[in-house]
């Protein structure tokens, strides 16, 4: 696999930037979701979901007025999952969908990334553990700048076909540098991985 592009999103919930290289620190690439707009009457940072540090989801993605069910992030960043860093996502997974729609850090030309999960990967000088597949949510069918509608039928595909995943998430195994053009390198199992 080869990286195609890298994505960094500096504000959570909002649009996001490519850029042709970055550095990657020890909790993901450099200047990515570090800051939200924060709600300062409520104490509570926005999101394009309802509420930070919780996240939610709802029950019935067709049905965003009813039941929600929701969980506590990651401190200190506005990643979904303690477990994810830096997301990568195949052109083959991404299909016809705009890219934003996923909000990926890594898009690599090939396919099926879901094998990474459990191994160590190296992209440029950075090392990563695949801990687990990004399971999606409602935020896939909103709008998002460029023109792309929202459009209820991508979380529904990704719930059809691929029960409920795209993309997988990594930890920073070790900082470093990527740019686009790196390969991406399986390195072995990963020792962070719980088997």
């Amino acid at each position: 696999m080869i990286v195609s592009e890298i994505w960094r999103y500096p504000v959570t919930s909002a649009q996001g930037e490519p850029v042709c290289r970055s550095v990657v620190t020890g909790v993901g690439l450099e200047g990515d979701r570090g800051l939200a707009i924060v709600d300062i009457g409520a104490g509570r940072a926005l999101t394009g979901r309802r509420r930070q540090p919780e996240y939610d989801f709802p029950v019935n993605p067709e049905d965003e007025s009813g039941e929600w069910d929701v969980w506590s992030g990651p401190a200190g960043v506005w990643h979904d999952s303690a477990r994810t860093q830096v997301s990568i996502l195949s052109t083959t997974s991404l299909a016809a969908w705009p890219i934003r729609r996923f909000r990926p850090n890594v898009l690599v030309d090939g396919s099926d990334e879901d094998q990474l999960v459990g191994r160590r990967i190296a992209i440029g000088s950075v090392v990563l553990d695949v801990m687990k597949k990004i399971d999606r949510c409602v935020m896939v069918n909103r709008p998002q700048p460029e023109g792309i509608e929202r459009d209820r039928s991508v979380l529904r595909t990704v719930m059809r076909e691929r029960e409920g995943f795209l993309g997988v998430g990594a930890l920073v195994a070790r900082p470093g540098e990527m740019e686009a053009g790196d390969d991406l390198r399986e390195l072995g199992p990963s020792p962070a991985v719980v088997r």
